[in-house]
Protein backbone atom coordinates (compact mmCIF):
# COMPACT_ATOMS: atom_id res chain seq x y z
CA UNK A 1 0.00 0.00 0.00
CA UNK A 2 2.57 2.51 0.91
CA UNK A 3 4.65 1.27 -2.06
CA UNK A 4 1.64 2.08 -4.12
CA UNK A 5 1.13 5.46 -2.33
CA UNK A 6 4.62 6.41 -3.47
CA UNK A 7 4.29 4.95 -6.95
CA UNK A 8 0.90 7.03 -7.16
CA UNK A 9 2.58 10.18 -5.92
CA UNK A 10 5.76 10.09 -7.74
CA UNK A 11 3.18 9.86 -10.43
CA UNK A 12 1.18 12.95 -9.95
CA UNK A 13 4.76 14.71 -9.27
CA UNK A 14 5.92 13.41 -12.57
CA UNK A 15 2.44 14.66 -14.19
CA UNK A 16 2.79 17.95 -12.60
CA UNK A 17 6.18 18.77 -14.12
CA UNK A 18 5.00 17.31 -17.07
CA UNK A 19 2.28 20.18 -16.45
CA UNK A 20 4.14 22.44 -15.75
CA UNK A 21 7.19 22.08 -18.39
CA UNK A 22 4.10 22.48 -20.79
CA UNK A 23 2.76 25.23 -19.70
CA UNK A 24 6.13 26.81 -19.71
CA UNK A 25 6.51 25.72 -22.99
CA UNK A 26 3.29 27.12 -23.98
CA UNK A 27 3.71 30.31 -22.29
CA UNK A 28 7.15 30.36 -23.86
CA UNK A 29 5.68 29.88 -27.81
CA UNK A 30 3.12 32.59 -26.97
CA UNK A 31 6.03 35.03 -25.78
CA UNK A 32 7.65 34.68 -28.55
CA UNK A 33 4.86 34.48 -30.87
CA UNK A 34 3.37 37.69 -29.33
CA UNK A 35 7.13 39.34 -29.41
CA UNK A 36 7.62 38.11 -33.05
CA UNK A 37 3.91 39.42 -34.34
CA UNK A 38 4.62 42.79 -32.41
CA UNK A 39 8.34 42.57 -33.97
CA UNK A 40 6.38 42.05 -37.83
CA UNK A 41 4.09 44.50 -36.91
CA UNK A 42 6.40 47.15 -35.96
CA UNK A 43 8.70 45.62 -38.93
CA UNK A 44 6.12 45.73 -41.34
CA UNK A 45 4.95 49.35 -40.56
CA UNK A 46 8.00 50.76 -40.70
CA UNK A 47 9.28 48.91 -43.91
CA UNK A 48 5.43 50.25 -45.10
CA UNK A 49 6.43 53.64 -44.04
CA UNK A 50 10.09 53.69 -45.73
CA UNK A 51 8.90 52.00 -48.46
CA UNK A 52 5.95 54.70 -48.99
CA UNK A 53 8.96 57.24 -48.60
CA UNK A 54 11.21 55.62 -50.47
CA UNK A 55 8.71 55.54 -53.16
CA UNK A 56 7.74 58.66 -53.11
CA UNK A 57 10.73 60.61 -52.62
CA UNK A 58 13.19 57.60 -54.15
CA UNK A 59 16.24 59.21 -51.88
CA UNK A 60 18.45 56.54 -51.22
CA UNK A 61 22.21 56.62 -50.22
CA UNK A 62 23.33 55.84 -53.66
CA UNK A 63 21.49 58.40 -55.18
CA UNK A 64 23.21 61.05 -53.09
CA UNK A 65 26.44 59.46 -54.37
CA UNK A 66 25.46 59.67 -57.99
CA UNK A 67 24.42 63.40 -57.29
CA UNK A 68 27.81 63.92 -55.88
CA UNK A 69 29.80 62.25 -58.41
CA UNK A 70 27.69 62.09 -61.25
CA UNK A 71 28.65 58.19 -62.14
CA UNK A 72 25.30 57.70 -63.55
CA UNK A 73 25.77 60.81 -65.87
CA UNK A 74 25.14 59.45 -69.35
CA UNK A 75 23.16 62.03 -71.31
CA UNK A 76 23.82 60.84 -75.02
CA UNK A 77 20.99 58.24 -75.09
CA UNK A 78 18.77 57.02 -78.39
CA UNK A 79 15.90 58.65 -78.58
CA UNK A 80 15.07 57.71 -82.39
CA UNK A 81 11.49 56.59 -80.99
CA UNK A 82 10.29 59.42 -78.54
CA UNK A 83 6.81 59.58 -79.53
CA UNK A 84 5.53 62.05 -77.08
CA UNK A 85 7.81 64.76 -74.84
CA UNK A 86 6.52 66.93 -72.16
CA UNK A 87 7.97 69.91 -71.42
CA UNK A 88 6.51 70.99 -67.26
CA UNK A 89 7.38 74.45 -68.21
CA UNK A 90 8.43 76.54 -65.19
CA UNK A 91 6.96 80.33 -65.10
CA UNK A 92 9.09 82.98 -66.30
CA UNK A 93 11.75 81.05 -67.70
CA UNK A 94 11.79 81.44 -71.53
CA UNK A 95 9.13 79.11 -72.09
CA UNK A 96 6.52 81.04 -74.16
CA UNK A 97 9.67 81.84 -76.64
CA UNK A 98 10.04 77.80 -76.50
CA UNK A 99 6.56 77.12 -77.40
CA UNK A 100 6.72 79.69 -80.06
CA UNK A 101 9.78 78.11 -81.61
CA UNK A 102 7.97 74.22 -81.52
CA UNK A 103 4.92 75.72 -82.97
CA UNK A 104 7.09 77.37 -85.81
CA UNK A 105 8.66 73.22 -86.58
CA UNK A 106 5.30 71.40 -86.43
CA UNK A 107 4.90 72.10 -90.20
CA UNK A 108 8.37 70.80 -91.36
CA UNK A 109 8.49 68.08 -89.18
CA UNK A 110 5.24 66.66 -88.58
CA UNK A 111 4.25 66.89 -84.86
CA UNK A 112 1.58 68.31 -82.54
CA UNK A 113 2.33 70.76 -79.96
CA UNK A 114 -0.47 70.86 -77.15
CA UNK A 115 -0.94 72.71 -74.20
CA UNK A 116 -3.37 72.75 -71.17
CA UNK A 117 -5.96 75.10 -71.01
CA UNK A 118 -5.83 74.71 -67.08
CA UNK A 119 -3.96 77.63 -66.11
CA UNK A 120 -2.39 77.78 -62.96
CA UNK A 121 -2.96 74.67 -61.54
CA UNK A 122 0.88 73.30 -60.58
CA UNK A 123 -0.09 70.54 -58.13
CA UNK A 124 -2.49 67.50 -58.88
CA UNK A 125 -3.84 64.79 -56.78
CA UNK A 126 -3.31 61.17 -57.11
CA UNK A 127 -6.53 60.83 -59.27
CA UNK A 128 -5.68 64.22 -61.26
CA UNK A 129 -2.39 62.80 -62.26
CA UNK A 130 -3.65 59.25 -63.23
CA UNK A 131 -6.50 61.54 -65.37
CA UNK A 132 -3.06 63.54 -66.78
CA UNK A 133 -1.70 59.87 -67.33
CA UNK A 134 -3.99 58.62 -69.46
CA UNK A 135 -5.24 61.39 -70.79
CA UNK A 136 -1.28 62.19 -72.85
CA UNK A 137 -1.20 58.47 -72.83
CA UNK A 138 -3.99 58.34 -75.27
CA UNK A 139 -2.89 61.36 -77.41
CA UNK A 140 -1.79 60.90 -81.03
CA UNK A 141 1.98 60.71 -81.64
CA UNK A 142 4.39 62.38 -82.24
CA UNK A 143 3.40 65.28 -79.90
CA UNK A 144 5.29 67.98 -77.12
CA UNK A 145 2.62 68.52 -74.63
CA UNK A 146 3.61 71.88 -72.54
CA UNK A 147 2.07 72.64 -69.30
CA UNK A 148 3.15 74.60 -66.15
CA UNK A 149 2.73 71.97 -63.66
CA UNK A 150 5.03 69.93 -61.61
CA UNK A 151 6.44 66.36 -62.62
CA UNK A 152 4.55 63.01 -62.83
CA UNK A 153 5.76 59.89 -62.72
CA UNK A 154 3.93 58.26 -65.59
CA UNK A 155 5.97 54.92 -64.47
CA UNK A 156 4.07 55.33 -60.95
CA UNK A 157 0.95 54.41 -62.75
CA UNK A 158 2.08 52.09 -64.80
CA UNK A 159 2.45 53.70 -68.38
CA UNK A 160 5.47 54.82 -70.02
CA UNK A 161 7.05 57.53 -69.62
CA UNK A 162 7.00 60.27 -71.86
CA UNK A 163 10.94 62.07 -72.66
CA UNK A 164 10.81 65.15 -70.48
CA UNK A 165 12.93 68.28 -70.86
CA UNK A 166 13.06 71.84 -68.98
CA UNK A 167 14.34 75.16 -68.95
CA UNK A 168 15.24 76.97 -65.79
CA UNK A 169 16.15 80.55 -64.69
CA UNK A 170 18.46 82.24 -62.43
CA UNK A 171 16.36 82.07 -59.26
CA UNK A 172 16.39 85.76 -58.52
CA UNK A 173 16.10 87.28 -62.27
CA UNK A 174 13.08 84.38 -62.10
CA UNK A 175 11.59 85.93 -59.06
CA UNK A 176 11.73 89.58 -60.07
CA UNK A 177 10.02 89.17 -63.11
CA UNK A 178 7.13 87.22 -61.71
CA UNK A 179 7.25 89.82 -59.34
CA UNK A 180 6.47 92.76 -62.14
CA UNK A 181 4.84 90.51 -64.85
CA UNK A 182 2.07 90.11 -61.94
CA UNK A 183 1.75 93.48 -61.85
CA UNK A 184 2.47 94.88 -65.55
CA UNK A 185 2.27 92.23 -67.30
CA UNK A 186 3.86 92.24 -70.88
CA UNK A 187 3.91 93.47 -74.32
CA UNK A 188 0.47 91.53 -75.06
CA UNK A 189 -1.50 93.83 -73.38
CA UNK A 190 -4.76 93.63 -73.96
CA UNK A 191 -4.41 89.48 -74.70
CA UNK A 192 -4.26 89.43 -70.39
CA UNK A 193 -7.43 87.75 -69.19
CA UNK A 194 -6.21 89.00 -65.51
CA UNK A 195 -4.95 91.79 -63.34
CA UNK A 196 -3.17 92.44 -60.19
CA UNK A 197 -5.01 91.99 -57.33
CA UNK A 198 -3.42 94.22 -54.63
CA UNK A 199 -3.95 97.77 -53.84
CA UNK A 200 -2.45 100.61 -56.48
CA UNK A 201 0.26 101.37 -53.68
CA UNK A 202 1.42 97.25 -53.32
CA UNK A 203 1.26 96.92 -57.37
CA UNK A 204 3.56 100.57 -57.63
CA UNK A 205 5.95 98.72 -54.74
CA UNK A 206 9.41 98.17 -56.26
CA UNK A 207 10.71 94.73 -55.50
CA UNK A 208 13.65 96.28 -53.34
CA UNK A 209 11.06 97.65 -51.28
CA UNK A 210 9.05 94.59 -51.18
CA UNK A 211 11.93 92.97 -49.61
CA UNK A 212 12.89 95.39 -47.20
CA UNK A 213 9.22 95.90 -45.98
CA UNK A 214 9.84 91.92 -45.55
CA UNK A 215 6.55 91.41 -47.27
CA UNK A 216 5.42 87.61 -47.60
CA UNK A 217 5.11 87.95 -51.51
CA UNK A 218 8.96 88.75 -51.80
CA UNK A 219 10.61 86.98 -48.18
CA UNK A 220 8.43 84.17 -47.46
CA UNK A 221 10.26 81.37 -47.96
CA UNK A 222 7.38 78.24 -48.45
CA UNK A 223 5.82 81.03 -51.50
CA UNK A 224 9.48 82.28 -52.73
CA UNK A 225 9.98 78.07 -53.38
CA UNK A 226 9.21 77.73 -57.09
CA UNK A 227 11.46 76.11 -59.54
CA UNK A 228 12.28 72.91 -56.92
CA UNK A 229 8.57 71.76 -56.97
CA UNK A 230 8.47 71.69 -60.58
CA UNK A 231 11.41 69.02 -60.17
CA UNK A 232 10.66 67.15 -56.95
CA UNK A 233 6.75 66.37 -57.76
CA UNK A 234 3.04 66.43 -56.58
CA UNK A 235 4.27 65.09 -52.65
CA UNK A 236 3.27 67.64 -49.91
CA UNK A 237 7.02 67.56 -48.66
CA UNK A 238 7.81 69.14 -52.39
CA UNK A 239 6.12 72.17 -51.83
CA UNK A 240 8.05 73.02 -48.80
CA UNK A 241 11.82 74.69 -48.74
CA UNK A 242 13.45 71.71 -47.19
CA UNK A 243 16.63 69.60 -48.28
CA UNK A 244 14.49 66.27 -48.99
CA UNK A 245 12.57 68.50 -51.91
CA UNK A 246 16.04 69.90 -52.72
CA UNK A 247 17.48 65.88 -53.25
CA UNK A 248 14.45 64.54 -54.99
CA UNK A 249 14.09 67.44 -57.61
CA UNK A 250 17.66 66.45 -58.29
CA UNK A 251 17.36 62.84 -58.36
CA UNK A 252 13.97 63.35 -60.79
CA UNK A 253 16.41 65.44 -63.03
CA UNK A 254 19.15 62.29 -62.89
CA UNK A 255 16.43 59.77 -63.39
CA UNK A 256 13.69 61.04 -65.71
CA UNK A 257 14.88 64.15 -67.60
CA UNK A 258 16.91 63.98 -70.96
CA UNK A 259 18.19 67.55 -70.56
CA UNK A 260 16.76 70.82 -68.19
CA UNK A 261 18.85 73.99 -69.64
CA UNK A 262 19.30 77.34 -68.14
CA UNK A 263 17.55 80.87 -69.63
CA UNK A 264 20.66 82.40 -70.05
CA UNK A 265 22.65 79.83 -72.38
CA UNK A 266 19.22 79.49 -74.78
CA UNK A 267 20.95 78.86 -77.74
CA UNK A 268 23.07 75.72 -76.35
CA UNK A 269 20.24 74.86 -75.05
CA UNK A 270 18.25 74.97 -78.44
CA UNK A 271 21.73 73.36 -79.94
CA UNK A 272 21.23 70.34 -76.97
CA UNK A 273 17.91 69.79 -78.38
CA UNK A 274 18.78 69.74 -81.54
CA UNK A 275 21.65 67.04 -81.41
CA UNK A 276 19.47 64.65 -79.59
CA UNK A 277 15.81 65.17 -80.38
CA UNK A 278 16.00 65.90 -84.29
CA UNK A 279 13.10 64.82 -84.85
CA UNK A 280 11.24 67.68 -82.66
CA UNK A 281 13.89 70.03 -82.80
CA UNK A 282 15.88 69.96 -86.17
CA UNK A 283 16.72 73.61 -87.58
CA UNK A 284 15.30 75.29 -84.12
CA UNK A 285 18.94 77.26 -83.46
CA UNK A 286 18.84 78.66 -87.26
CA UNK A 287 15.07 79.66 -86.73
CA UNK A 288 15.90 81.02 -83.17
CA UNK A 289 18.47 83.06 -84.70
CA UNK A 290 16.77 84.67 -87.95
CA UNK A 291 13.06 84.54 -87.37
CA UNK A 292 10.70 85.93 -89.49
CA UNK A 293 8.76 89.04 -88.14
CA UNK A 294 6.16 87.63 -86.86
CA UNK A 295 7.78 84.96 -85.23
CA UNK A 296 10.01 88.17 -83.50
CA UNK A 297 6.85 89.71 -82.86
CA UNK A 298 5.49 86.86 -80.53
CA UNK A 299 8.65 86.05 -79.32
CA UNK A 300 9.55 89.69 -78.02
CA UNK A 301 6.18 90.43 -77.26
CA UNK A 302 6.73 87.73 -74.11
CA UNK A 303 9.28 90.32 -72.46
CA UNK A 304 8.07 91.88 -68.83
CA UNK A 305 7.30 95.43 -68.76
CA UNK A 306 8.33 98.02 -66.01
CA UNK A 307 10.86 95.90 -64.76
CA UNK A 308 13.41 97.18 -61.82
CA UNK A 309 16.31 95.37 -61.42
CA UNK A 310 17.22 94.74 -57.52
CA UNK A 311 20.00 96.49 -55.99
CA UNK A 312 23.41 94.61 -55.03
CA UNK A 313 21.92 94.97 -50.76
CA UNK A 314 18.64 93.63 -52.24
CA UNK A 315 21.04 91.29 -54.28
CA UNK A 316 22.64 89.75 -51.26
CA UNK A 317 19.20 89.20 -49.12
CA UNK A 318 17.79 87.42 -51.29
CA UNK A 319 20.23 85.15 -52.15
CA UNK A 320 20.12 83.83 -48.83
CA UNK A 321 16.33 83.42 -48.88
CA UNK A 322 16.75 81.33 -52.47
CA UNK A 323 19.78 78.84 -51.15
CA UNK A 324 17.75 76.06 -51.99
CA UNK A 325 17.12 77.31 -55.32
CA UNK A 326 20.45 78.47 -56.22
CA UNK A 327 21.64 74.93 -55.12
CA UNK A 328 19.66 73.24 -57.12
CA UNK A 329 19.96 75.79 -60.33
CA UNK A 330 24.03 75.56 -60.19
CA UNK A 331 23.18 71.61 -60.25
CA UNK A 332 21.25 71.71 -62.87
CA UNK A 333 23.77 74.24 -64.79
CA UNK A 334 26.56 72.08 -64.31
CA UNK A 335 24.73 68.92 -65.37
CA UNK A 336 24.09 70.94 -68.40
CA UNK A 337 27.20 72.03 -69.27
CA UNK A 338 28.52 68.60 -69.01
CA UNK A 339 26.15 67.36 -71.61
CA UNK A 340 26.85 70.16 -73.90
CA UNK A 341 30.56 68.89 -73.49
CA UNK A 342 29.09 65.51 -74.57
CA UNK A 343 27.99 66.70 -77.81
CA UNK A 344 30.03 69.04 -78.88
Amino acid sequence: MIHLDTAMGRTTMQARGRFKISLLFVVLITFVLATCSISYYLTSYYHVKSSLIAGVTNVQKSHYINIQTWEDFSPVKSTRKVKRIIYNRVGKCGSRTMIQLMISLTGKLNYTVIGSTKNNILHLNLREQLELVDYIDHLQSPIIYHHHIHFVDFKRFGAVQPIYINLIRDPLARLVSSYYFHRFGDHRGAQRTWGFKGTEEEKNMTFDECVKNEMKECVDPQRILYIIPYFCGHEAFCRRPTELALTQAKINVIRNYLVVGVTEELEDFLFVLEKLLPEFFSGVLNIYRTPDDNLNSKMTSTKTVNKIGPSPEVQQIMKKHLQLEYDFYEFVKDRFHRLKAELR
